[in-house]
């Protein structure tokens, strides 16, 4: 590797890239990962810099511990559902939800990580490679949006519930799939345009029934369930928003007895200014 970028990027990116780093700046929240900067890559382009996170991504956590609680899950699913809120709420999409963008900090917490404040842009400055968690509007190559955030919600979900891939082949007028599972993992390996062009073209399917089955309807809220079922929509308008899938998996965390920490954070905060 030589030690002389060969990429020198030019004023205006420079100057593009201050302005994201700007907005990053501004979204501050307990569930978000800080983007601390950026720099230039030896191989060319630029590179974002994330916080650290010593609990790893969601995804390793979920399959090194296959024992993790249901209610420990849904905890989990909540922080990322209340960073997406705190996002949409501010017109901007995550672009890029899956498990491996969940990272988990020392105290449990989960964060989100590779969200920008102009997805435009980071796609313009940065190479950002897309992966299989997309929605089918984000496979034709448009833009993410918040529908289509909950549509990688869901899928990221399917995974985390019963550790197995999200997606499946559709089946052919034969009656057989279009592939082999070997094949589906490395189509799902691969991403980008590849993975793009067999969802556009009806080749692969979402794998929801997994969530209809009786591990994940014995383990989890009925209501829950059908709530990440219907984020899973073709249709964007039918999907729920992060805030709707929050307030109904917080059910769950109520039955158990246990509530979250910004929740009990705005209980203190209103008793606060009712004493004063």
């Amino acid at each position: 590797r030589s030690a002389t970028p060969i990429f020198v990027p030019s004023s205006c990116q420079e100057a593009a890239a201050r302005r994201l780093f700007e907005k990053h700046q501004q979204l501050r929240h307990p569930n978000l990962l800080l983007c601390l900067g950026f720099s230039e890559s030896i191989e060319g382009g630029m590179m974002s810099i994330w916080e650290f996170s010593p609990g790893g991504t969601l995804r390793e956590l979920i399959f090194r511990y296959p024992r993790v609680k249901a209610v420990t899950i849904n905890r989990f699913g909540l922080h990322a559902l209340t960073a997406l809120s705190y996002l949409h709420e501010r017109g901007i999409a995550h672009g890029g939800v899956c498990l491996d963008n969940v990272l988990v900090s020392a105290d449990g917490k989960c964060r989100l990580t590779g969200h920008s404040g102009d997805r435009k842009a980071a796609c313009e400055l940065f190479y950002v490679h897309q992966t299989c968690y997309i929605s089918p509007r984000m496979a034709t190559g448009a833009l993410p949006t918040p529908q289509c955030d909950m549509f990688c919600f869901g899928l990221s979900t399917i995974e985390a519930l019963t550790k197995e891939p999200c997606w499946k082949w559709a089946t052919c007028e034969d009656g057989q799939s279009f592939g082999t599972s070997a094949e589906l993992a490395e189509l799902m390996k691969a991403g980008g345009k590849p993975f793009s062009d067999a969802l556009v073209q009806g080749r692969v399917v979402v794998n929801v029934d997994l969530l209809r089955g009786s591990d994940v309807v014995d383990n989890y809220s009925r209501n829950v369930v059908e709530s990440i079922i219907r984020c899973l929509s073709l249709d964007p308008s039918e999907r729920p928003t992060a805030m709707e899938v929050r307030e109904t998996s917080k059910e769950m965390l109520l039955q158990a007895g246990l509530t979250l920490e910004e929740d009990e954070l705005a209980v203190s905060t209103s008793d606060d200014d009712t004493c004063d």
